[in-house]
């Protein structure tokens, strides 16, 4: 604990170190495009594992294989439904959001949305939701930092909550997105590592792939290696594609990275970076799982399985290397989520008070707002559940079913009507939140699909009678 600890804290340093060097005095607008999109100039390589990191979360690398420990094989079949993401993402978004955002000069997905449907309201309204939905979200990547911190030192989860809470907001405020560029780009080498470490080790002590499928065979119950634990309907696969697949266009965390890209060209040669990150460390990290599950059966099937597994078999001195892969999972998706609260928090500050900026100047208003969204975030993160990716799950079905239409349509559409954008958010939300709280049976479909469905007839209808009859 104590040479982890001593570790632990050098990397620390070395990160808010990496800040100071990065950090530039700049000001006003200067200031904006410099802390928030690194004036939009940085490398392919980077910019592909800022993508890749971002959406490889805590869920992915803790909870996703926990939840394979306890459902079977089964859960895997869904989980790699998440590789086509990044593609679906680049060729539908990426090229066209990065293209419209450069022309308006956009810092964040908001300064698109209310340049798109010219109305400071929806910009507002959605500013609301998304800072309101993305707290949980970023609370459930807290969370999981927070849960390894307190297997691995062995102190109380609220201490480590802190602890890391603070290591985030440090080095997110000293360096900006250009400093959360090149630590995703570190971190996801370093996830990369953790995760054929624990895989070839589990591979070792199962006697091979081969013998470690016999030995399930022989040994687990026939529900936890077949399809069927899960009730996996046509319905519960058609709700896993769209809200961790399709349904991703319209998260504002994930599609927000094209933003920060160089050009159209960037985007292009990153795609195929990105797919590879995403899709080897998903499926990697779900197999540890179900091979921590043959191996071990014992563990009680919560998101402390593979911290468990990992000390098991790892030596100390790898295990450290493990648990920073593990860390490095969850830091990459909340410092840019993190950023992304920022930037619209402060954008909408100065779209409502424009004399704001010369009374206290754009970087005290920004260090103000992070400090109080990580204490926001820490309150709401005292108290975690068992299973951080429903959690996780909740927040992205909400964001999604709130911006989908908005930003998809409003990128292929010749018109579209700011009416139509705001019943379809308060429509697609209103049926999403309705549905999980007062159980409203949705025939075996995640909420996230009929709310969708809602959101995406409610903005075609609208915005056809509006093109028709009023062109607002």
């Amino acid at each position: 604990m104590t040479r982890g600890f001593f570790l632990f804290f050098i990397l620390l340093i070395l990160y808010c170190v990496f800040g100071i060097f990065l950090k530039k005095k700049k000001e006003g607008i200067l200031f904006l495009h410099h802390y928030f999109l690194a004036n939009q100039n940085l490398n392919i390589f980077v910019m592909a594992l800022v993508v890749a990191s971002s959406y490889i979360s805590a869920s992915s690398f803790i909870s996703g294989p926990s939840a394979v420990y306890k459902y079977g094989l089964s859960f895997i079949f869904l989980a790699v439904i998440q590789i086509p993401t990044s593609l679906i993402s680049f060729i539908i978004v990426g090229e066209r959001l990065n293209t419209e955002s450069r022309k308006i000069h956009a810092i964040n997905i908001i300064d698109y949305i209310r340049h798109r449907y010219a109305s400071h309201s929806l910009a507002l309204m959605s500013s609301v939701v998304m800072i309101f939905f993305s707290l949980f979200l970023i609370s459930s990547q807290l969370m999981g930092g927070a849960k390894l911190l307190e297997v691995f030192f062995k102190v109380d989860y609220r201490d480590s909550l802190v602890f890391f809470s603070l290591f985030i907001f440090l080095y997110v405020c000293l360096g900006g997105f250009k400093m959360i560029a090149y630590m995703n780009l570190i971190q996801g080498i370093f996830m990369i590592i953790a995760s054929m470490i624990l895989f070839s080790r589990l591979i070792d002590l199962g006697g091979g792939i081969s013998n470690i499928f016999k030995m399930a065979k022989l040994n687990l119950r026939s529900d936890l290696l077949l399809p069927y634990k899960l009730d996996l309907k046509i319905e519960y696969i058609i709700s896993f594609w769209i809200l961790i697949g399709v349904g991703a266009l319209g998260v504002p965390q994930f599609v927000n990275n094209f933003i920060a890209f160089k050009d159209k060209r960037a985007i292009r040669l990153s795609l195929p970076i990105s797919i590879f990150v995403i899709g080897f460390l998903v499926l990697i990290m779900h197999l540890i799982g179900f091979f921590s599950l043959v191996i071990f059966p014992n563990f009680e099937p919560n998101d402390k399985v593979i911290l468990n597994v990992a000390l098991e078999v790892l030596s100390s001195g790898v295990f450290i290397l493990f648990f920073v892969g593990l860390l490095s999972a969850i830091m990459s998706t909340i410092d840019s989520g993190f950023l992304l609260l920022s930037s619209i928090w402060v954008k909408t500050l100065l779209a409502l008070n424009e004399n704001i900026e010369t009374r206290f100047g754009i970087n005290k208003i920004t260090i103000i707002s992070n400090v109080c969204f990580i204490l926001i975030i820490v309150f709401i993160s005292l108290n975690p559940p068992d299973f951080l990716l429903f959690l996780n799950i909740f927040a992205i079905g909400a964001l999604e079913v709130s911006f989908f239409s908005i930003i998809v349509f409003g990128l292929y559409f010749d018109f579209v009507s700011k009416i139509a954008a705001f019943i379809s958010q308060i429509l697609g939300l209103l049926s999403y939140l309705s549905i999980i709280l007062y159980k409203i049976d949705s025939y075996s479909f995640h909420p996230v699909v009929p709310s969708l469905f809602i959101s995406v007839c409610s903005f075609l209808i609208v915005n056809f009678i509006c093109n028709k009859y009023s062109k607002i």
